[in-house]
């Protein structure tokens, strides 16, 4: 007999003929054989699929496990954010409310009551920063809009009389993260802080802009005047520490920062960055 291999063939179906010849040279009629060669498992349908489906299983689950991770930071982050108002802030209100009540009694010498009143001062401005990190750690206000809503409020309570204050209507509420929301609101503060405290100014005038993931503030005060390159001179900061600060928060909000005098005496601090 004869042997006939048929070596790597594709997948697929075939059909084998052969025929047979006697002595005298008549040739048998072909006999038709035919052939199915299936695919390895690698390489058909339902494997695939079951591949597929697992890999959108795997995808589905970690996508949960991602959310379920985010909601857990957030109720967190709420849980955080009520303790510090409602716990921390109302005691160290009724300190501040208990240091005043002391200061009017007309028994205690006249510097202690004094005392008492610079140490109650002191309790309600620590609260003020309280209630701004109690901003800051909420996740309820994680966009750009409620930053910007914030820097107007602060501005105005800052301000008061000494100023004007200028903030767009409406801005978008573009998802933004807590640290650039923190870096963004502190290095308004303390650039208006600066202002507010050491430039000897009459007027200062804030101007925050926004548009979509784009954020930027000016402020121009009619002070003294200040140089941010001058050896040991950082605004009433310690040091060269505070605008070093401020630098890095620009920085880290890829952001850039400037100082520039202003015409007729004073100083413009601008920031822009691209949040997006």
């Amino acid at each position: 007999g004869a042997e006939t291999r048929y070596l790597a063939l594709a997948p697929g179906r075939y059909t084998f003929q052969a025929s047979a010849t006697n002595r005298d040279g008549f040739w048998s009629a072909p006999l038709t054989i035919p052939i199915r060669i299936r695919p390895p498992f690698w390489q058909t349908v339902p494997f695939w699929l079951l591949v597929i489906g697992t890999l959108g299983g795997v995808g589905y689950a970690a996508h949960r496990y991602r959310i379920a991770q985010i909601q857990r930071v957030e109720r967190t982050r709420r849980r955080i954010a009520d303790d510090l108002h409602d716990d921390i802030g109302s005691k160290i209100s009724s300190v501040a409310l208990r240091l005043d009540m002391a200061g009017r009694r007309s028994a205690i010498p006249k510097a202690e009551r004094q005392r008492l009143g610079t140490l109650a001062d002191t309790a309600r401005s620590v609260v003020g920063d309280l209630r701004d990190t109690v901003w800051l750690v909420d996740a309820e206000h994680d966009d750009l809009g409620a930053v910007v809503s914030r820097m107007e409020q602060f501005a105005s309570a800052t301000l008061d009389s000494r100023g004007t204050v200028s903030a767009p209507e409406a801005v978008p509420a573009t998802p933004l993260a807590m640290e650039p929301r923190r870096d963004l609101y502190l290095l308004f503060t303390e650039a208006l802080h600066n202002a507010v405290r050491h430039s000897g100014a009459s007027h200062i005038a804030v101007t925050i802009t926004a548009s979509g993931a784009r954020v930027g503030f000016i402020i121009s005060d009619d002070g003294c005047g200040f140089d941010p390159g001058a050896r040991g001179h950082a605004s009433g900061a310690s040091g060269g520490r505070g605008l070093t600060t401020m630098r890095q928060r620009a920085d880290a909000l890829g952001g850039t920062l400037a100082w520039t005098p202003r015409e007729g005496g004073g100083t413009v601090v601008s920031f822009r960055a691209d949040l997006g």
